[in-house]
């Protein structure tokens, strides 16, 4: 919703007939592809076509950190608004631009990422969906119990490293 908000305002702002859209994403991977087709699909049932109405600029970091500056760069430089998958694809975006609309998606806690000052109030160009729960872990434990009635010992990988594991 919010994609389709920035573009209205840019339609109101820029008397061009063909949008630029730029689309950051980290790493290929199943849940990130599905968030990449769903945003275009959802362009595509709001009446904004690749082809017809809209550029789309895909670039895939391919889990490189050191290749997201320049893909930020080129993106910030050349599109009307930006999405950027995952965590570091929306942290390098946000500190590539202060002026290009960055939209970030598949990112657990945009507050601590400092994405934005809050979620009610994202403030200066950035804003998103978080894929947070705050139940998910209860959600998860319920199911385990009632698949594994009789576990007394759950374990649970994570990695310290990757910031969206501990929140």
């Amino acid at each position: 919703m919010t994609s389709l908000i920035s573009l209205h305002q840019l339609k109101a702002d820029k008397k061009r007939d063909v949008f630029r859209i730029g689309i950051s994403q980290f790493i290929t991977h199943q849940s990130l592809d599905a968030t990449r087709e769903g945003f275009v699909d959802e362009l595509a049932k709001q009446g904004y076509v690749e082809g017809e109405n809209i550029e789309i600029d895909l670039q895939n970091a391919q889990g490189e950190q050191r290749n997201l500056k320049t893909i930020s760069q080129q993106l910030a430089e050349s599109s009307d608004v930006v999405l950027a998958i995952a965590r570091p694809s929306a942290q390098s975006l946000a500190n590539t631009t202060q002026t290009t609309p960055v939209i970030f998606s598949a990112v657990t806690d945009p507050v601590s990422a400092k994405l934005v000052e809050s979620r009610e109030h994202p403030g200066g160009n950035v804003t998103g969906t978080s894929d947070q729960s705050s139940d998910a872990i209860s959600t998860q434990i319920n199911l385990i119990k009632k698949v594994l009635p009789k576990a007394k010992t759950i374990g649970i990988l994570y990695t310290q490293s990757e910031p969206n594991s501990v929140v």
